[in-house]
Protein backbone atom coordinates (compact mmCIF):
# COMPACT_ATOMS: atom_id res chain seq x y z
CA UNK A 1 0.00 0.00 0.00
CA UNK A 2 1.21 3.75 -1.00
CA UNK A 3 0.43 6.74 1.26
CA UNK A 4 0.06 10.06 -0.32
CA UNK A 5 2.74 12.78 0.17
CA UNK A 6 1.46 15.25 2.73
CA UNK A 7 3.15 18.56 3.85
CA UNK A 8 5.53 18.15 6.68
CA UNK A 9 6.52 14.79 4.34
CA UNK A 10 10.55 14.21 4.33
CA UNK A 11 11.23 12.94 0.63
CA UNK A 12 14.32 11.64 -1.79
CA UNK A 13 14.19 11.95 -5.38
CA UNK A 14 16.78 11.60 -8.09
CA UNK A 15 15.53 14.11 -11.18
CA UNK A 16 16.74 14.84 -14.62
CA UNK A 17 16.11 18.52 -15.34
CA UNK A 18 15.79 19.03 -19.55
CA UNK A 19 15.43 22.10 -21.04
CA UNK A 20 12.26 22.35 -23.64
CA UNK A 21 13.33 20.91 -26.67
CA UNK A 22 14.76 17.39 -24.07
CA UNK A 23 18.57 18.11 -23.63
CA UNK A 24 19.12 17.62 -20.08
CA UNK A 25 20.97 20.30 -17.79
CA UNK A 26 21.05 19.19 -14.51
CA UNK A 27 20.25 15.29 -13.43
CA UNK A 28 21.06 13.65 -9.77
CA UNK A 29 22.38 10.37 -11.31
CA UNK A 30 25.54 9.27 -9.67
CA UNK A 31 24.56 12.09 -6.63
CA UNK A 32 22.62 11.10 -3.45
CA UNK A 33 19.14 11.97 -4.21
CA UNK A 34 17.67 15.58 -3.44
CA UNK A 35 16.08 15.12 0.05
CA UNK A 36 13.81 17.71 1.05
CA UNK A 37 10.32 18.52 3.65
CA UNK A 38 7.56 18.90 1.87
CA UNK A 39 5.29 22.48 2.14
CA UNK A 40 8.38 24.37 3.84
CA UNK A 41 9.58 26.22 0.33
CA UNK A 42 12.96 24.49 0.14
CA UNK A 43 13.11 22.55 -2.65
CA UNK A 44 12.69 23.42 -6.47
CA UNK A 45 10.21 25.47 -7.75
CA UNK A 46 9.02 24.97 -11.10
CA UNK A 47 9.90 27.32 -13.94
CA UNK A 48 12.22 28.88 -11.62
CA UNK A 49 15.38 31.07 -12.99
CA UNK A 50 19.14 30.17 -11.95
Amino acid sequence: MTKAIAPGDTISVNYTGRFEGGDPFDSSEGCPPLKFTVGTGTGVERGAEP
